[in-house]
């Protein structure tokens, strides 16, 4: 069976089961994350925030913060 093939009978489905079938897929790959690629610049990006995070100059705060924060907008 072809992409295109499968593409149309996906398209055929209702939304519903289109949604249950990504997340289908999407858990299957979930299942073996050490087989996804990850792009050097993700790494290099992990490093800065890391040692920004590290030495004090990045702006995070704490998920409680940032949640309170949030709800009580």
């Amino acid at each position: 069976m072809t992409l295109a093939v499968l593409a149309s009978e996906f398209d055929a489905l209702p939304i519903e089961e289109q949604l249950d079938y990504v997340q289908t897929l999407w858990e299957r790959i979930a299942r073996r994350p050490e087989s996804l690629p990850v792009p050097d610049w993700h790494r290099t990006l992990i490093r800065e925030r890391l040692a920004a995070h590290a030495d004090g100059s990045d702006d995070s705060v704490e998920w409680a913060n940032a949640r309170a924060e949030l709800l009580d907008k």
